[in-house]
């Protein structure tokens, strides 16, 4: 709602955890969850990202829902930095994708027709959210799951990232 403060990445990070902990009925004590949620900043990437990502001819930038302050550490403790061009935070629109003002932020930070941003993404809400917005969406759907019924459907779904240059680079 207007004139509301967007609440921190790092806390939804934390309710999503404890949701899952309460639905998997786990046992978990507060040094444990305080470990597991710190972990989300030292996430290791896929083995085939860095080869894939290096291997795409065009710009490389991340559009988050993460703030700054985690993504930073988290691209530099990737060993993703250099074949990463830029990092666009929902910091700036002040609000979290699916909301079509972010995925505004790349168009306008890049310049360029909606159509010939390749946004890739893991998760099936997002390149949802993307495509609908009017960016060439590619879903890596590494767990083979339906795609999202709510919004358009994403122009490629692919098996990994590998997959994602053949396409990247021929629309180059």
């Amino acid at each position: 709602a207007p004139g509301c403060a967007r609440p921190d990445f790092r806390d939804i990070t934390a309710m999503a955890l404890d949701y899952a902990v309460a639905a998997l009925v786990l046992p978990l004590d507060a040094d444990a969850r305080a470990e597991l949620a710190a972990e989300y900043l030292r996430l290791p990437p896929y083995p085939d990202a860095y080869a894939a990502l290096a291997s795409i001819a065009r710009p490389r930038w991340i559009l988050s829902n993460g703030t700054r302050d985690m993504l930073d550490p988290l691209v530099a403790g990737s060993g993703l930095a250099p074949v990463i061009d830029g990092v666009i935070s929902v910091d700036e629109a002040n609000v979290y994708k699916p909301a079509p003002p972010v995925y505004a932020l790349a168009v306008d930070r890049l310049g360029v027709d909606p159509r010939s941003i390749a946004f890739v993404s893991a998760n099936a809400w997002d390149a949802a959210g993307a495509q609908t917005f009017g960016l060439t969406a590619v879903w890596v759907n590494r767990a083979q799951t339906p795609v999202e019924r709510h919004a358009a459907a994403p122009a490629f779904v692919v098996g990994s990232l590998s997959d994602v240059a053949a396409i990247v680079n021929e629309a180059a």
